[in-house]
Formats: C-alpha cells, sequence, structure tokens
C-alpha cells in the first residue's frame, strides 16, 4: 500500500495510507435516512421503497412527508465523472452548467418522532431543527468522502503504533495527526521516566 502522506514528529515518521472499507458509513446509528435510488449505484440506506412506485422526485417528497411524518426532507444530488460525489441540498451546475454528468439520486430525511426522540424533546423548536439539519449535512459530507476513497489510517512504524477510520484528507480537522501525536507523546514521557527511574537506581535513591 503506498503512503499518500508522511509527516515528521519528534524524531518519528507518521506514515499515512489510504484505507480499503467495507463497510459503509451508513451502517453507522445515524440521525438522518438516505432514501436514493439510482440505475447503477446501491447509494444510501436499504429501503423497501421502489422508483417504480414514483413518478417524479415531488412524489417522492410528498409521500416522506405525508406518509413517514417527515419534519426535515433535503435533496441529495450525485456527480458521476471521473469518480462520484454526492452533494446535499444544491446540485454541481457550478462544475457541470449543463447537467450531464449529474442529477438528483434522492432524500435525507428524518421524520419529527425520530427528532424528539433523539434529543429529548416534547416539541420541534427553530433550534432544534437547525441543529438536525446541520447533522443531516454533516452525515452526507462523511458519505461522500467515503463515496470518494478520502479515509484515511496511519502507521507508525517504530512505535508498532496505527489507528484508522479518519475522513477526509485534512489531517488536522479529521484528528489523525492528534491521534498520532499523541502516541509519539507518550512514548516520550514514558521513555523519560523510565530513564529517569534508572538514574534515581543508579545513584542510589532507592
Amino acid at each position: 500500500m503506498d503512503t499518500v502522506d508522511t509527516i515528521a514528529y519528534r524524531d518519528f515518521e507518521i506514515k499515512i495510507y489510504p484505507e480499503e472499507l467495507e463497510d459503509s458509513p451508513r451502517d453507522w446509528d445515524n440521525l438522518g435516512t438516505m432514501t436514493c435510488f439510482h440505475r447503477r449505484y446501491d447509494l444510501g440506506d436499504k429501503t423497501d421503497l421502489s422508483s417504480d412506485s414514483f413518478g417524479s422526485w415531488k412524489e417522492l417528497h410528498d409521500y416522506l412527508k405525508k406518509e413517514e411524518h417527515a419534519a426535515i426532507i433535503l435533496p441529495l444530488y450525485l456527480l458521476d465523472h471521473s469518480g462520484i460525489t454526492m452533494r446535499v441540498g444544491h446540485g454541481f451546475g457550478d462544475v457541470d452548467p449543463q447537467g450531464w454528468d449529474w442529477g438528483q439520486v434522492g432524500f435525507i430525511w428524518v421524520s419529527r418522532e425520530k427528532i424528539l426522540q433523539e434529543f429529548s424533546k416534547k416539541r420541534l423548536s427553530k433550534e432544534l431543527l437547525e441543529k438536525t439539519e446541520t447533522i443531516l449535512r454533516s452525515e452526507i459530507e462523511t458519505y461522500d468522502q467515503y463515496l470518494g476513497g478520502e479515509v484515511y489510517g496511519y502507521c507508525i512504524n517504530e512505535l508498532n503504533d496505527s489507528c484508522w477510520g479518519f475522513y477526509g484528507h485534512n489531517w488536522e480537522e479529521n484528528g489523525l495527526l492528534d491521534y498520532a501525536r499523541k502516541a509519539i507523546d507518550c512514548w516520550h514521557e514514558d521513555t523519560e521516566k523510565m530513564q529517569a527511574e534508572a538514574h534515581r537506581e543508579e545513584i542510589g535513591l532507592y
């Protein structure tokens, strides 16, 4: 496996590798439900719904609102060009104005009941809805990183230390470097303690 980056820190090398995932982040305990239809890709969450049951995205939207009591419904768009990438809320007109390689593929939504249960509330407030929408958008950001293969791990060979499952290619923001640096810092702290204890024994303090 080829490294995608190498970071030097306190005399060690943090080697960063892409992770080959078998599980989708949609297998996690998510707040939102992704209902997607696509001819070529298996996207989103498993569902009993079929695209044959709806004549348009509006029909699906109305169904989710009426039958599933969805409080928030956000459209999902997929760009399929040299790989796939997903956006929530708006399409890819900025990169493909003609719309040749992108289109809507579904919705991410959450029911009123699930929001109230998740946050132990009795009513939906504007603030609660805004918080929920932020979470749904974050779920799609993570899913998009999964679709694009932007999931990484690190190895510190000298310490036989590694950790995986960091989404996104900003090592500072996704926590990868924080974990790796802490592992190195702990090694230095333990080494300094052992050296101090050995020195005390040597000069007869024990």
